[in-house]
């Protein structure tokens, strides 16, 4: 599929484009969405990249060196004309070149205009495309949800993009070197995140021990992962499931998670 090629106005200075991302939520979208950093930070090294985000799913960047800001805006925001009068002073005061927003809704467009800048979107069937100076059908391959990122990121840099998503936090090794010991854990075991912030999409709780129980018989170690409202679900889990289950389950930081990732199988 061919990117179209967007014409971008210049920077203030042409080799440190000022870049704000906005892609508020949720903590799996913005992990794909880390696969366009790389390409943002190949074309333009010196680069002040930003990304605006909920709290709540902030922290997952933290740690990834190709963010040198990382901007929480608490969802009450959105509810006060006031607060988001500051928050329009905060982001118009970093003088951002290109704001750039990836989520495609109402909220999102709203604060990429606080922003000011020229913003490229997502087009969506959400209001607000008018608050977009350009927008951008989304690309990639339908079986590949990072890809529409680095389809955008190509639009943008004009350099075909194929670049890992979030990377490994090099900042929390000894934290986690500890707990692979404690539970005499190796590389090489199978990660296992049941839950997200919405339960409706959760799979079938009864299903997980079921699974557990083929991949122990098959060799293979799991490690429980999730949050700390997750912990009764996971203890659920845990006690249906064979004792070889390591039950991680609010005991790691989120900033962590890519970490955990990079050394399961």
């Amino acid at each position: 599929m061919s990117v179209p090629a967007l014409t971008l106005p210049p920077p203030r200075a042409p080799d440190a484009p000022r870049i704000l991302i906005v892609r508020l939520s949720a903590l799996g979208d913005i992990v794909f969405a880390t696969s366009l950093l790389a390409s943002l930070r190949a074309r333009w090294p010196q680069a002040h990249i930003a990304w605006l985000a909920q709290p709540g799913f902030a922290g997952i960047l933290d740690g990834d060196p190709r963010v040198d800001e990382l901007i929480r805006v608490p969802a009450e925001t959105l509810r006060s004309p006031r607060a988001l009068w500051q928050l329009r002073r905060d982001l118009r005061a970093r003088r951002y070149d290109w704001v750039c927003e990836i989520q495609g809704l109402f909220k999102s467009r709203v604060l990429a205009a606080l922003a000011g800048g020229y913003r490229i979107g997502f087009a969506s069937k959400e209001p607000g495309g008018w608050l977009m100076h350009a927008q951008l059908a989304k690309g990639g391959e339908i079986r590949d949800i990072s890809s529409e990122y680095r389809y955008f990121a190509e639009a943008l840099t004009g350099v075909p993009a194929s670049a890992p998503c979030l990377l490994p936090n090099a900042a929390t090794p000894a934290a986690i070197a500890a707990m692979l010991q404690k539970h005499d854990l190796r590389s090489g075991f199978v990660a296992l995140c049941p839950f997200t912030t919405r339960p409706q999409k959760h799979w079938i709780e009864d299903h997980w021990p079921a699974l557990i129980a083929q991949l122990d018989a098959a060799g293979l170690r799991c490690v429980l992962f999730g949050g700390p409202g997750d912990r009764e679900a996971a203890a659920r889990i845990t006690a249906a499931s064979p004792t070889s289950l390591v039950n991680l389950v609010g005991e790691t930081r989120l900033p962590e998670l890519p970490t955990w990732l990079a050394k399961a199988g």
